[in-house]
């Protein structure tokens, strides 16, 4: 005992009801950072599929533009690889397998692509709702 009467030990380190705590909280904040980092790689993952459409978009409005007012014919891979893009981007959505297939001009829920010939116009073929609420065909 020292002079205030306190008991002193010579042992440094932790108790076990300090070490207990301690994993508990490092356990709490591991489940946060999980659960925000799964909305990250959503919103990752809508993010490139918004640019890739984009890239598609550019590359139809090309082809257009250089074959004289002719849209791209389905299958539309023939029609635009290699000239316009090097191949058509896959689509990583969480509610659909990875995929860049290519279907026709109605909707199907597939998790590709859709595309109609007729007026040159591609989506998504998906019609989930991203995190902001808007359905994902509708971009």
């Amino acid at each position: 005992m020292n002079k205030k009467g306190c008991v002193v030990s010579d042992s440094k380190g932790f108790t076990l009801t300090e070490l207990m705590i301690s994993v508990a909280v490092l356990g709490l904040l591991a489940v946060i950072v999980i659960v925000k980092g799964g909305d990250s790689t959503r919103r990752a993952n809508e993010n490139v599929a918004k640019g890739n459409l984009g890239i598609l978009r550019m590359s139809i409005m090309t082809y257009y533009g250089t074959n004289k007012g002719v849209w791209p014919s389905n299958p539309l891979p023939n029609s635009l690889i290699p000239n316009y893009v090097n191949e058509i981007p896959y689509l990583n959505l969480e509610s659909h397998p990875r995929t860049n297939q290519v279907v026709g001009p109605n909707l199907t829920d597939s998790g590709g692509w859709c595309y109609d010939p007729a007026t040159g116009k591609i989506c998504i073929d998906c019609t989930h709702l991203v995190l902001d609420g808007t359905q994902i065909s509708g971009w």
